[in-house]
């Protein structure tokens, strides 16, 4: 056969087959499409009765994608099922701190390391962000040949039941702590009187362990004394209803076990559980309440006690200014008995001026209950029965009860005390006169405070009012005292306080203008038994005055009336001095002796005011030709004399130069009928060979003479008229 025919024979036979095959074919689609038809009524079946089960149900394959969902789950969610189906389940529809955890079960459940069946309790997050507790029951899906390829879970929402166990759980462990850690003895006693529960307090309180009550009848609690009668009232308990007993509150005695009794206050109720009916008692130990109540009870006795034998008067009033009471001390000082007062307005008792002001006051208190002389203790003026006014000091106090303020105030009749202050001022004023007109100031210092009370002719002597004196204390007083005079005066002042004498001290005080005045400070201290002053009464004067009197009596004791040089006295009490001082730093002095030419001849022919001229002239030229250092003197009626200071043998020239030099200009300018003529000796003053000043003004006067007496006829005449 030829390759031709052999290839179409094939070909037919390959064709027969096909057709064949494709009869099959058509056969099989009938058969599938019938089965599908089944297949989806089946599912639609199945879809209906997923949709109405109160469970979620969801499909999720390996690839954690959901592929089903009924509708409970996209209620549950808040989602359409066709934005749930395809994403992925655990990272869309849980919270993310969750998603690691819930991600590793599912890979064991899907790798077959966990049974079926077994329920699991995780969140899931809904559209709204709000998270949801799921029960979930887990089935495997395999295909046909046993892969498993995904899972079927069935969940329950228990977030309502789960949050309601937690609410419960949380309850009654707040309840369980509150009984056991509670401050009250709480335990349960059966109908037959057998304790049942004891709290940790009920152990403090009863000296008991619970292993020592739990089982045993609650009488072992109660006081032999009143075992009987509790016995009786346990027999009427099974009778007594619920609301016999539930709220009772009873106040009685407890036992401890060791035998001490305790004031106790016991609350009941009734607790019935599972068909059991069972007596709850609270006990408190109120012995230290008792022990209050019995010294609050002693001390309203001892205040009603002090109240009443208080000879001030003591009232109180409610918050609208009512009275409510009235002691003895009231009754004696306004007049009016208890019985005539109490429930009557405080207003009663003031002047009608004051009554409208009150009654606001008591207003603002109602409202505020708040009042800014709450504390305060001042002065008034209060009304008696009889109409009389009279002064009071009174303090009040205020205190609150629920929402409502009262009042207590302690009223004091001062009459006598304004009438004695009333005379202390009029005294206080008779002495201020007094003491100002004396021209001093008057003080009295305490010691131990510092404080000085000050009193006279404060504003002449120091420029401040009494206002501003007043604060001057020890210390301020110190800081007035002149810096040059301050230590010597606190000296005088510390050796006086301690012997106890009389202090007495001079020195210059600073007025307010800030110049200072002289003061004499005269002073006496008072001591206590313990021999030490306390205290310091004094005067100081203004001696101002009197220290410039004196002053000028030095002056006129040693200076010349008519030159103002020294006189004779002053010369030779400070030559004394230089004469030492040269001795002691080993330098020279020169002494003169000077005598006015011609005195006598002026005072009788131009009279003895012209001669005083002449002798003020003289004096005029020593004290310009000599330094201020020297000491000039005239010590007789036409004699001087001059020391000057730091010289030496061959001073002696110079000095004289000095005098004729000066001499000759003033009597070149003068146009007196006379020429100035002065005669003198000088003599050199060795500190290697001490003398006497007396000794050296008889050798100056010496030297001064035998000049005078070798001079010329024609040298003398300058004296004469020219």
């Amino acid at each position: 056969m030829k390759p031709e025919e052999k290839t179409k024979k094939r070909y037919a036979q390959e064709l027969a087959v096909l057709r064949q095959r494709l009869k099959s074919l058509e056969t099989s689609e009938r058969k599938y499409r019938q089965t599908e038809k089944s297949l989806r009524k089946e599912i639609q079946r199945v879809q209906k009765y997923l949709d109405i089960a109160g469970v979620i149900l969801v499909v999720i394959n390996r690839d954690q994608k959901v592929t089903f969902i009924n509708r409970k789950g996209c209620s549950i969610l808040g989602y359409r099922q066709k934005d749930i189906i395809g994403r992925k389940w655990f990272d869309t529809f849980l919270p993310e701190r969750v998603r690691k955890e819930v991600k590793a079960i599912f890979a064991k459940l899907i790798g077959g390391k966990i049974k079926e069946g077994e329920f699991f309790e995780t969140l899931v997050l809904t559209k709204k962000g709000e998270e949801k507790i799921i029960a979930w029951h887990n089935t495997l899906l395999t295909d046909e040949s046993g892969k498993i390829i995904g899972t079927l879970s069935s969940g329950e929402d228990i977030t309502e039941r789960t949050q309601a166990e937690k609410a419960l759980r949380e309850s009654e462990e707040r309840l369980r702590s509150f009984v056991e850690f509670a401050n009250d003895s709480i335990f349960l006693v059966d109908s037959s009187g057998i304790i049942r529960f004891w709290n940790q307090k009920a152990e403090q309180m009863y000296g008991y362990r619970t292993t020592e009550v739990v089982g045993k009848p609650f009488s072992i609690l109660v006081p032999k004394q009143l075992r009987k009668i509790h016995k009786k009232w346990m027999e009427k308990f099974s009778s007594l209803n619920d609301s016999e007993i539930s709220g009772k509150v009873v106040e009685g005695i407890g036992e401890r076990k060791d035998g001490t009794v305790f004031h106790a206050e016991t609350s009941t109720a009734i607790l019935r559980r599972e068909g059991t009916r069972y007596l709850v008692a609270i006990v408190r130990d109120i012995t230290e309440r008792k022990k209050a109540e019995q010294r609050l009870q002693e001390s309203e006795e001892r205040f009603r006690t002090i109240s009443q034998s208080s000879p001030d008067a003591i009232i109180s009033a409610d918050h609208q200014g009512k009275i409510l009471s009235w002691n003895k001390g009231a009754k004696n000082i306004f007049g009016y008995d208890e019985e005539e007062v109490v429930g009557k307005p405080v207003q009663i008792l003031l002047p009608e001026r004051f009554r409208e002001a009150s009654s606001k006051a008591m207003e603002h208190l109602r409202q505020t209950g708040f009042s800014p002389l709450a504390g305060m203790t001042v002065e008034s003026v209060y009304l008696r029965k009889d109409g009389t006014e009279f002064p009071v000091e009174i303090s009040r106090s205020f205190w609150k009860i629920g929402d409502r303020t009262y009042l207590s105030s302690i009223i004091r009749d001062i009459s006598e005390r304004k009438r004695a202050e009333e005379i202390i001022r009029e005294k206080e004023e008779r002495y201020r006169l007094v003491a100002e007109q004396t021209g001093q100031l008057i003080y009295d210092y305490d010691i131990a405070s510092g404080v000085i009370q000050w009193a006279g002719a404060i504003l002449p002597m120091t420029g401040c009012t009494p206002e501003e004196f007043q604060k001057v204390n020890i210390t301020m007083w110190e800081e007035l005292i002149h810096p040059d005079d301050r230590k010597h005066a606190l000296a005088i002042l510390n050796s006086s306080m301690k012997k106890g004498a009389p202090y007495n001290v001079e020195y210059r005080f600073r007025r307010k203008d800030g110049a200072y005045f002289n003061v004499e400070d005269n002073g006496v201290f008072l001591n206590g038994e313990d021999g030490k002053a306390y205290r310091m009464l004094g005067t100081m004067q203004d001696i101002t005055e009197r220290k410039r009197y004196e002053e000028e009596l030095r002056t006129l004791s040693t200076m010349d009336g008519l030159t103002r040089l020294y006189n004779r006295r002053a010369f030779i009490e400070l030559a004394r001095q230089q004469l030492k001082l040269a001795d002691r730093m080993k330098k020279g002095l020169s002494l003169l002796f000077i005598d006015l030419d011609g005195l006598k001849w002026i005072n009788d022919n131009l009279g003895h005011q012209e001669g005083d001229k002449a002798l003020m002239s003289t004096a005029k030229i020593l004290q310009e030709t000599f330094r201020t250092s020297d000491i000039i003197a005239r010590i007789g009626g036409d004699e001087f004399s001059l020391l000057a200071i730091n010289t030496n043998e061959d001073s002696s020239g110079i000095l004289a130069s000095r005098i004729q030099e000066n001499l000759k200009k003033f009597n070149s300018k003068s146009k007196r009928p006379y020429k100035l003529s002065l005669s003198f000796g000088v003599v050199y003053y060795d500190p290697g060979s001490p003398s006497s000043i007396e000794k050296l003004l008889a050798m100056a006067d010496r030297s001064m003479y035998e000049q005078k007496k070798s001079r010329k006829d024609s040298e003398t005449s300058e004296g004469l008229p020219h």
